[in-house]
Parts: structure tokens; sequence; C-alpha cells
């Protein structure tokens, strides 16, 4: 992939987090892009190929965000959260209807999201899970795979508009609330302990 064409498809990923995707229109994007329609078409077939290439390189992207942070933290507790704060931070503004959107309107680019979610989180979240149970900041007790699938199941409700109504709640607020059921269910007393550090520095 040329720099001109990742440099289009992440500004294109911005302009979908901000208004959302079903609204917006190629002649929209061209405009926020401040380039002519067919300028866009030069890397796009249509808006479905716009909008499938743009998850899929936000979702490397991403990849390559939380192996960063995997391969610079001491432990498991602070491997979680920072992944947490970096995952929080994004939700914060994210349109509400961009998920929705996507699982509805452009199947081929939930398809990456699907992917993703189902191939590296579930490979970071297991790993964690292993780790942190190993250094005794997890408790020995749970069985990481139980729990990781429970993690990634979680996902779908978070994002499920009839059981979190956008007018109710923010995803934000949804990820927050999720975070923190998942750190207080495998922590350890040690790692409550470790833990608590961690949310002094909030």
């Amino acid at each position: 992939m040329e720099e001109k064409e990742k440099q289009l498809l992440i500004a294109t990923s911005e302009i979908f987090l901000v208004n959302g995707i079903k609204s917006m229109t190629m002649d929209d994007i061209a405009r926020e892009l401040k380039m002519s329609k067919k300028t866009l078409y030069k890397y796009v077939k249509d808006k479905n190929d716009l909008v499938s290439k743009a998850m899929e390189l936000t979702m490397r992207e991403k990849e390559c965000e939380f192996d960063d942070i995997c391969s610079t933290t001491e432990n498991s507790i602070e491997e979680l959260w920072k992944i947490t704060l970096k995952a929080s931070e994004q939700l914060k503004v994210i349109h509400p209807s961009v998920m929705y959107d996507m699982q509805r309107f452009y199947p081929e680019a939930w398809g990456h999201f699907e992917n993703h979610k189902n191939t590296h989180i579930y490979k970071c979240v297991k790993d964690n899970l292993i780790n942190g149970q190993k250094s005794g900041v997890y408790r020995s007790d749970i069985n990481p795979e139980i729990i990781t699938k429970l993690y990634i199941a979680r996902f779908d409700v978070m994002f499920d508009y009839k059981i979190f109504p956008p007018s109710k709640f923010t995803l934000f607020d949804i990820h927050q609330e999720m975070m923190n059921y998942h750190f207080f269910g495998i922590l350890s007393e040690e790692g409550i302990k470790q833990y608590k550090e961690y949310e002094l520095k909030k």
C-alpha cells in the first residue's frame, strides 16, 4: 500500500469515527478529504470498498498499538491497564452509530473487526490471564479460556443498541464498567493491591 492511500484511509477512518458511516456520502467524504471524487475513486471501487479498506487498516494499526504496549509493560496488570486506557480514550470520540452502521450495512468491514476481535484480542486477553496467574496477580482458580470467551462475548453486548441505547449509555461508560467488572473478577488479593496503585494514577 502506497503512503498516499494509507493516509487517505486513516483520514477516512477519522471522518467515520466522528460522523458515523451510513450518513456520509462519497461526496461528503471527498469534501472532508479536500479532494475530488475522481481522485478518491483511484484508490477504491465504491463506498463499501472504502469502508472495508479503512477498517482493515484501522485494525492493523490497533494491533500494532496493543503489541507495542504488551512489549513495553512490566506486568500483566500494567499491560491490561494501559490497553484499557487506550481503548477508553478511543471510545470517547466514536460516533454512537459507527458499530451499528458497520454491522448492518458493511458486512465486509464488520468481518475485519470480528477477525480482529476473535484472533488478536482473544490471544492478548488469554495470554494476559495466563501470565497474570503465573505471577500471582490474578486468581489461580479462574479458567483463562472461559474468561477470555466471556470477555470477547461482552463486546457484542456492548455494541448492541437494543441493550444499551446510545440515548442512555455511552460506549465509554459501558467499557469502563465492563473493565471494572473484568478486573475485579480476576484479581488476586495481591493483584488488587497493585491495581489500586494504578487507580491512583487516573
